[in-house]
C-alpha cells in the first residue's frame, strides 16, 4: 500500500509521548509492540544493570537534608541575639532621640534601657551604659556579651550599641 499525505496519521507513543507518523493499515499490533520493546532496550541500556543512579541519588537526597537541618539549627541558635540586638538598639536610639524632650535624667534614661534588657533576656549591666546628655543632644553607648550554645562549641559575642541624637 503506498503512502499518500490523506492516508498519513499520528500515532501516540503512549510511554514516551513520541509522534511518530504512519499509514494506516501499515502497522499492525505486533509491530507497534516491537517499537515499544526498541524504546525499552534503548532505556535500559543507558543505565548498566549493576550501576544504578537510584543509591547515589538518595546519598545526595540525604546529605542535602542534613546540610540543610545543620543549616536551620545554626540559624535558630544565632539569629535570636541578633534580632533582640536590634530591638534593643532600636529602643536606646528611641531613648537617645526624645531624653531631652521629655526632660528625663540620665538615671530614668538608663532605668528605662534596664528595663527593656530584661523584658529582652540580655545580660546588661547598668555600668555598663554610658549617657552624655549635653545642649546638643544626647550620646548613649551599651556594651553588652552574649553566649551562644551551638551544642558542638560555645561561641560569645560582643554587642556595641551606640547612638546620637
Amino acid at each position: 500500500m503506498k503512502c499518500n499525505l490523506t492516508s498519513l496519521t499520528f500515532l501516540l507513543h503512549l510511554q514516551s509521548n513520541f509522534v511518530f507518523p504512519y499509514c494506516a493499515g501499515e502497522l499492525s499490533r505486533s509491530r507497534i509492540g516491537a517499537m515499544r520493546n526498541r524504546r525499552k532496550a534503548r532505556v535500559q541500556a543507558r543505565s548498566a544493570p549493576g550501576l544504578s543512579d537510584q543509591g547515589f541519588i538518595r546519598v545526595k537526597t540525604l546529605l542535602a537534608l542534613l546540610l540543610l537541618g545543620v543549616a536551620g539549627l545554626v540559624i535558630y541558635r544565632v539569629a535570636p541575639p541578633y534580632l533582640v540586638n536590634g530591638q534593643l538598639a532600636d529602643k536606646i536610639r528611641t531613648e537617645a532621640r526624645f531624653a531631652q524632650t521629655h526632660e528625663k535624667t540620665p538615671q530614668q534614661v538608663r532605668a528605662a534601657i534596664l528595663r527593656e534588657a530584661l523584658q529582652l533576656d540580655i545580660p546588661l549591666q547598668a555600668d555598663n551604659i554610658h549617657i552624655e546628655m549635653n545642649a546638643s543632644g544626647t550620646h548613649i553607648t551599651a556594651d553588652y556579651s552574649v553566649t551562644v550554645n551551638l551544642y558542638y562549641r560555645q561561641v560569645g559575642w560582643e554587642f556595641h550599641i551606640d547612638s546620637r541624637r
